[in-house]
């Protein structure tokens, strides 16, 4: 099966960012949910936000996906609402293919 080239990304980086997020996330046909976290608080808060992440993949019915997160002190909030733009960036990529 084909890969999924569509790449949905939402959010900012960079140095000057702070309690924000970049997402960026590619819907695959296999592999199961692939995350991978870069933030200075992951000792912190970085199983919170995997956790996060996946309660997303499970209201979205994601199955298989590679997902990174950038964070820059982002709340809760700022990730899912990153997350679903993303998500819904990349649905209206594969759209209108």
């Amino acid at each position: 099966m084909k890969e999924n080239l569509a790449i949905g990304y939402a959010g900012k980086f960079g140095d000057k960012v702070r309690s924000d997020c970049f997402v960026k996330l590619q819907l695959t046909n296999r592999g199961g949910i692939q995350s991978t976290l870069q933030s200075k608080v992951d000792s912190l808060y970085g199983q919170r936000i995997n956790d996060l992440v996946l309660e997303m993949c499970d209201f979205f019915e994601i199955k298989n996906a590679k997902i990174e997160i950038v964070d820059y002190g982002a709340l809760d909030f700022t990730i899912t609402a990153r997350f679903e733009a993303a998500y819904k960036i990349l649905i209206q990529k594969d759209d209108c293919r």
